[in-house]
């Protein structure tokens, strides 16, 4: 018997193989793709009985031997076809895991030019509208708005190499290394919290500004007109969703 003869088979068995890792997989984030690729399955079964008729009569199958290794051979095509299905919506799954889990729903935001972008898989945190000096300075503006995030939930999804820091000696700032845009700060004195820069969000936020924050370097030439409530520096409990 000629190596040929094997092929179906062994792709078979590779195929099953990766039929109970998919099916695994599946069973964790959801078996949307799983069951697509079943679909394809069948698809393809539903010829097999006229196709095996025409083989036959052409004397290129027996039963002994070579119809077995035709069912075996058309199984592993129409699985192949179907696990490039199941490994895109697997991936994606993955990717949300960790917000849908919790019910949560990811948002996306990028720098000015789009070279970076970002996913954001937890709740946005607490607004605020900070007048320190150096967010002043850095933005060009009276003051600048963010909201605490958790360090697990942001992560960069493109661009990583164009995202450069700036160390301020009491944190970092982060930004585009083509355009200049503003992402995010991190500062030493909260751990495992950045400051998401809300205007790169690609959705408008609806959560509104709960604070005023630094304020004691608030720019001379603007006034706050609203009643929010304001803090000289940092507030201790503004990792808190909720007013002050």
């Amino acid at each position: 018997m000629s190596l040929g003869g094997f092929r179906g088979p062994v792709i078979a068995f590779i195929a099953a193989i990766s039929l109970m890792v998919g099916l695994a997989g599946a069973s964790v984030v959801g078996g949307a793709p799983t069951l697509l690729g079943i679909g394809a399955l069948g698809f393809t079964l539903s010829d097999l009985s006229v196709a095996r008729d025409r083989f036959v009569a052409a004397g290129l199958l027996n039963v002994a031997w070579g119809l077995p290794t035709y069912y075996l051979s058309q199984l592993a095509i129409a699985y192949a076809a179907s696990h490039v299905t199941h490994a895109v919506g697997y991936s994606w799954a993955l990717y949300q895991f960790g917000a849908t889990r919790r019910g949560e729903s990811v948002q996306t935001g990028r720098c000015y030019c789009g070279g970076v972008r970002y996913a954001l898989g937890g709740d946005l945190g607490p607004v605020a509208n900070c007048h320190c000096r150096n967010c002043r300075l850095v933005h060009g503006a009276a003051f600048s708005t963010v909201a605490l995030v958790s360090d697990a939930d942001l992560r960069v999804t493109s661009g990583g190499e164009l995202v450069r820091e700036y160390q301020t000696g009491t944190g970092s700032r982060f930004f585009c290394d083509r355009c200049g845009g503003r992402l995010f700060n991190r500062n030493d004195s909260r751990p495992g919290l950045t400051a998401l820069v809300v205007a790169t969000l690609d959705e408008e936020p609806t959560a509104l500004p709960l604070v005023h924050i630094n304020v004691e370097s608030k720019a001379p030439w603007y006034e706050i007109l609203d009643d929010l409530p304001r803090f000289e520096t940092l507030p201790p409990n503004i990792s808190d969703n909720s007013k002050p």
